[in-house]
């Protein structure tokens, strides 16, 4: 569980944690719930590890802004709302702007004091873009340093079903059940943000 695997880490160092769902997200996403939950991890991770005492991360939830350019051909080719982004945002050390397309490298990190000091990304960043674009998506990334960083996951609504079953048969694809908000995350009960939706089932179908 996403946000369960995060609060302990959030206690230790103080760090404000939440994850918002906004109000117009689809009840239902067909996707690859596994390679979803593993690209997130893998972006709150990073965040956590790179966010000093007292900081902040959050997970935001919502269909794509009007406007975004995309690298990915398949999502330029969808309008913006068939469209969801996972954004996940820190307080952290941020990234200069000419480390920003080096750090989805394996095991890169923006500078040698940054690895020094909190060690490298691994890789984590850079599985996490080979799995959004199994996804038909991308991962954007907007950082300031000293001030912090936003990673976002784009993906479609509505995926191919059949490229993802054929590039790994044996893991479940995820239709989240009409009646739930979101089929990946579920809201921080600590977090009274408004915003914030049920929590979905756990249901997966083949």
């Amino acid at each position: 569980d996403i946000e369960l695997r995060f609060n302990e880490v959030a206690n230790n160092k103080k760090i404000n944690y939440e994850i918002n769902i906004a109000a117009d997200v689809p009840q239902k996403i067909i996707t690859d719930r596994m390679r979803v939950e593993q690209i997130l991890k893998n972006l709150l991770s990073n965040a956590f590890k790179f966010t000093p005492e007292k900081g902040s991360v959050t997970l935001d939830v919502g269909i794509a802004q009007s406007g975004n350019q995309y690298n990915s051909n398949n999502l330029s080719d969808l309008g913006d709302k068939t469209i969801i982004a996972f954004a996940v945002k820190d307080s952290g050390i941020g990234i200069p702007l000419d480390k920003q397309k080096v750090i989805f490298e394996a095991f890169q990190q923006a500078d040698g004091s940054t690895s020094r000091k909190f060690g490298g990304t691994g890789l984590g960043l850079s599985i996490s873009r080979e799995l959004s674009n199994i996804l038909g998506g991308e991962i954007q990334i907007t950082s300031v340093p000293g001030e912090g960083s936003v990673f976002t996951l784009f993906i479609p609504l509505e995926h191919n079903l059949e490229h993802v079953i054929e590039e790994s048969e044996d893991e479940p694809v995820y239709s989240a059940p009409s009646h739930t908000p979101s089929p990946v995350i579920k809201p921080n009960p600590y977090n009274n943000n408004s915003n914030n939706k049920p929590a979905p089932s756990e249901n997966t179908s083949a």
